[in-house]
Order: C-alpha cells, then sequence, then structure tokens
C-alpha cells in the first residue's frame, strides 16, 4: 500500500520544479525566426556590364516586363541602367541606385546572390519608381522585383 508523505510531495515539488525549469530554458534558448545569414559582398564582386535575363514580381516570372536593359556598375560609384544614371552605394549586402535625375528615386536593392557570372538583386518598391506598368498591380502598390543579370 502506498502513503503519501511529506517526503513525497517534496520530491514531486521538486521535480516539477525541475521539469518547468528546463522547459523555460529549451522555450528562452529556441529561436521563433530564422537566423538569416547577410551575405558580404565587396565592390569587386558587382564591377561590370550586365545584361538582364529575368524579371520577377511577387516571385512569378513576369513576361511582360522587358529584359531588353543592360546594367554597367562602374568604378568611381557611377552606373548606368538603360536611359538611367547616377551613383551607386554598397554596404554589405545592400546596394543603393540613386539616379543623377532627380525627379527619380533611388532604388534600394538586396544583393540576393552574385557570382562570377550572374548578380540577383532585389527590392521592395511601387510600378511608378520601377518605371514600368506592371498590368497587375496598382501603381502606388509596393510589389517585391527581383531582377537577375547575366555578365556580359
Amino acid at each position: 500500500m502506498y502513503f503519501i508523505t511529506k517526503k513525497n510531495i517534496d520530491m514531486k515539488n521538486l521535480i516539477l520544479f525541475i521539469g518547468s525549469f528546463c522547459l523555460f530554458f529549451l522555450i528562452s534558448c529556441s529561436s521563433s525566426t530564422e537566423e538569416i545569414e547577410t551575405l558580404t559582398v565587396e565592390e569587386s564582386d558587382i564591377l561590370g556590364n550586365y545584361d538582364l535575363t529575368e524579371v520577377r514580381v511577387n516571385n512569378v516570372i513576369d513576361p511582360n516586363v522587358s529584359t531588353s536593359h543592360v546594367l554597367s556598375i562602374r568604378e568611381g560609384n557611377e552606373y548606368y541602367r538603360t536611359y538611367v544614371t547616377g551613383s551607386w552605394d554598397l554596404n554589405l549586402n545592400q546596394l543603393v541606385f540613386t539616379p543623377t535625375d532627380e525627379f527619380l528615386n533611388p532604388w534600394n536593392c538586396t544583393i540576393i546572390s552574385v557570382d562570377a557570372n550572374t548578380i540577383e538583386l532585389e527590392m521592395q518598391i511601387t510600378e511608378t519608381d520601377y518605371l514600368w506598368n506592371l498590368e497587375d498591380y496598382d501603381e502606388d502598390e509596393v510589389v517585391t522585383i527581383n531582377e537577375i543579370y547575366t555578365r556580359q
């Protein structure tokens, strides 16, 4: 026959306390968001002349967006992208294109990948700032644009 004694109650409380502490410790050590490794890009990685080969709007290839664009990222922080010139600035994997034309807004891009042959840029931008009529979106709706360029 099993009798509840003061010693049994203390042991249950001790086990409950240790279990609660372990559970708290495990929960506090876990992360609810994935850690995203920031790509570090050097100037020498991006300098060059590129042809636009693919455009995705909100992660869908948009056949209506012209890929007949070139991008030239030059020394001295100058760039040219089909009819637009200006300066660029690189910080880790953040690339900002600032047009010379004061009526155009800068493009804030994240470099998703870069290698000897390609560079992929991602930006959150409106149709108006992107300078293209995106048929399925309002002109001031922010969309995610991914541009993939191939080195010439």
